[in-house]
C-alpha cells in the first residue's frame, strides 16, 4: 500500500478473511476514510499510525482485534473513531493526539479496563459512547497528573459550553472509577449512568461544573447519591428503589434551593408535609393584582406504571389568565421500552410562569384582582390533575396573591386572605380544598 500515496478511500468491510493490515496503512497522508468494520478475523493493526488527513475511522464488530495502534503524531482532521464491539483491551495514552476527533464510540468493549485520561483532554470532543463496556474499572493517568479545573467565569456559565455527552449506561461502574473520573468530565453537560451497577454515586459529582443533565434510570443497586452539580437542571432515577430516604430528602431541598433545577424524577409514594394535600383537580386558580408574580411551581406526581403509556410525551402549561389563554411551557417526558415505571414515583417539575405581551394587553382585572388558572396538558389534549404543589416566592410581594377568591367572605378579621402570614394559610388550608403551602426563601447577601 506504500505504493498508493495518494489513496483517500480504503474500505475493506466485510472481508472475513482479513487477518493482518500492513504497517504501511499508518503512513498514508491522503487517506481520509479507513473503514475495516465487520472483519471477523483481523487481529493485527499498523503498531502505529501517522494519517494527517484521516477523518474517520471505523473498526465496528472486529471481534478479535486486541490491539489499538499507538498515534504517531498530531491528527487534526480526524473526527469519528468508532471500535464498537471489539475484544481491544486498552487505548494508549497518545490516543490524545487525535485533536480534532469528535466522537468516540467504544460500545460493546467488554475487555477494555481501563480509560486514559488523555480523552477527556481532546479539545473538540463532544460524545464518548461507551455503554455496555462492563470491565472498565480503571482510569490510566500519567504519573502526578490531576484534573484541570474550569476558570470561574465558566463554572456559571456553562450554557455557552460546547454539548459533550458521556453514555456509561450498563457498565458495572465499580465507585473507585467514578470518583476518579467524574473530576475529568468538567467540560461534560449529558451523563447517563442507566442501567448501570452503581451503589454510590461520589460526592466528585460535584466538580462536573457543566453538567445539566444526569440520568440513573435503572440502577436498582443504588443507594447514596452524596451530592450535585451546581448547575444540574434535569435529573431522571426511575425505577432507583434502593435510594436511601436521606437521598431522596436531598434531591427535594436542592429542587427547592437551586431554582435552575427543571426536572427530578424518582421512586416514592412519601411527600414531605410541607406540600399539601390537595384534591386531584385539573386545574389550579389563583388570583393578583398588580402584575402576574415571578413563580417557580414543583409539581408533585405520584406516578405509577399505568399513568403514562406513550413511550415519549410531550407537557405543555396552559395559562389562562381572565379568560385569556396561553401555552407557557413545554416539557418533554421520554423513556424506552425498557424504562417504565416498577413502582410509584415522585416527579418535580420548576416552571417558571411569565405571560406573553399580547395576554397582559387584554386582561380585564375586576376590583383590581386577576384570575389566573393553570393546567398540566398532555399530547393529545388530555389533561393532568394536579397531585399536590409547592409555590416558592421569588421576588414577589406576597399581599398580591391569593389562592382563595377575594369576593369569597371569610370572616371580619381575614376579609383578604393571602399567603404571607402563618395564620392566613391555617385559615386558607381550613377554608378550601385548593390547598398551597407558600414558603418563602429569604435571599442571604
Amino acid at each position: 500500500m506504500s505504493g498508493a500515496p495518494n489513496l483517500k478511500k480504503l474500505h475493506l468491510d466485510s472481508c472475513k478473511s482479513l487477518v493482518e493490515v500492513h504497517d504501511s496503512i499508518g503512513f498514508l497522508e491522503k487517506l481520509e476514510d479507513l473503514n475495516l468494520n465487520y472483519c471477523t478475523s483481523l487481529t493485527i493493526l499498523p503498531y502505529g499510525i501517522n494519517l494527517p488527513s484521516l477523518k474517520t475511522m471505523s473498526l465496528r464488530n472486529c471481534t478479535t482485534v486486541k490491539n489499538f495502534p499507538e498515534i504517531l503524531g498530531k491528527m487534526e482532521n480526524i473526527k469519528y473513531l468508532v471500535l464498537s464491539n471489539s475484544e481491544i483491551s486498552e487505548l494508549p495514552y497518545s490516543i490524545g493526539l487525535l485533536v480534532g476527533l469528535v466522537n468516540l464510540t467504544i460500545d460493546r468493549c467488554n475487555k477494555l479496563l481501563e480509560l486514559p485520561s488523555s480523552i477527556f483532554m481532546l479539545p473538540k470532543l463532544e460524545t464518548l459512547e461507551a455503554y455496555c463496556c462492563r470491565g472498565l474499572a480503571r482510569i490510566k493517568k500519567r504519573k502526578g497528573q490531576v484534573p484541570e479545573t474550569l476558570p470561574s467565569d465558566v463554572r456559571n456559565a456553562s450554557s455557552c459550553l460546547v454539548h459533550r455527552d458521556v453514555d456509561l449506561s450498563f457498565c458495572y461502574l465499580p465507585y473507585e472509577f467514578l470518583a476518579t473520573l467524574l473530576p475529568f468530565l468538567h467540560y461534560v453537560t449529558n451523563i447517563s449512568l442507566d442501567y448501570s451497577s452503581i451503589t454510590i454515586l461520589p460526592s466528585s459529582i460535584n466538580a462536573c461544573y457543566s453538567l445539566m443533565k444526569l440520568t440513573m434510570n435503572n440502577c436498582t443497586e443504588l443507594r447514596e447519591i452524596r451530592g450535585l452539580p451546581p448547575n444540574i437542571k434535569h435529573l431522571g432515577a426511575i425505577n432507583c428503589e434502593s435510594l436511601t430516604s436521606q437521598s431522596k430528602e436531598m434531591l427535594l431541598n436542592q429542587m427547592l434551593l437551586n431554582s435552575g433545577i427543571k426536572y427530578i424524577i424518582y421512586p416514592g409514594s412519601s411527600i414531605p408535609s410541607w406540600f399539601h394535600q390537595r384534591t386531584c383537580e385539573q386545574s389550579q386558580s389563583f388570583w393578583f393584582r398588580n402584575k402576574l408574580p415571578e413563580m417557580a411551581l414543583c409539581l408533585v406526581g405520584v406516578l405509577g406504571s399505568c399513568d403514562f403509556t406513550a413511550r415519549s410525551d410531550e407537557y405543555i402549561f396552559d395559562l389562562i389568565i381572565d379568560r385569556n389563554q396561553q401555552s407557557n411551557h413545554i416539557f418533554y417526558v421520554r423513556w424506552s421500552e425498557n424504562n417504565l415505571f416498577d413502582t410509584n414515583h415522585i416527579l418535580l417539575l420548576d416552571v417558571q410562569l411569565k405571560p406573553s405581551l399580547d395576554m397582559i394587553g387584554r386582561v380585564q382585572s375586576e376590583n383590581g384582582w386577576n384570575h389566573a388558572e393553570l393546567l398540566l396538558m398532555k399530547n393529545g389534549g388530555e389533561y393532568m390533575k394536579w397531585r399536590r404543589v409547592y409555590v416558592r416566592e421569588q421576588m414577589m410581594n406576597m399581599p398580591d396573591i391569593l389562592f382563595i377568591n377575594p369576593e369569597v367572605s371569610i370572616g371580619k378579621e381575614n376579609k383578604e386572605v393571602t399567603c404571607g402570614d402563618k395564620r392566613s394559610q391555617k385559615n386558607l388550608q381550613d377554608l378550601t380544598s385548593s390547598t398551597l403551602c407558600i414558603k418563602k426563601i429569604k435571599k442571604s447577601n
